[in-house]
């Protein structure tokens, strides 16, 4: 008997998707300042798997830092092909904007905040 023919194989892998480009590293995390240190913001993080980490930052830190420097340093890697908010509790909005900064965002002293990834649907 001759052998069946190979084409629907070839013809699945031809409608397989287009496999995503590679993801973009993070950039390198900003300098932090010490918890201790006059004017600092410092943030406990509960993380997206239910980590919490610590960090120090500035007033002039935008969340694209806070994000760099969670990746970074609190053993929980990020993707930079995923949108995430940072909610600092009951009541205020989340913020989404990568570029919006500490100060503006009202967060001084120390605070504890959530990092949760915005679902693909409300990220655009």
């Amino acid at each position: 008997q001759p052998a069946a023919p190979a084409a629907p194989e070839a013809a699945a892998e031809a409608a397989a998707p287009e496999p995503p480009p590679p993801e973009e590293p993070w950039p390198p995390a900003p300098e932090l300042p010490d918890t201790s240190a006059a004017g600092a913001v410092v943030l406990r993080v509960r993380m997206p798997d239910g980590t919490c980490t610590t960090l120090a930052f500035k007033p002039e830190h935008t969340l694209h830092d806070v994000l760099c420097a969670l990746h970074h340093s609190s053993g929980t890697p990020l993707s930079t092909r995923r949108h995430y908010q940072l909610a600092a509790g009951m009541g205020s909005p989340p913020c989404k904007d990568p570029n919006a900064t500490l100060a503006a965002l009202g967060l001084s002293g120390r605070l504890a905040v959530n990092l949760s990834e915005v679902p693909a649907a409300a990220s655009h």
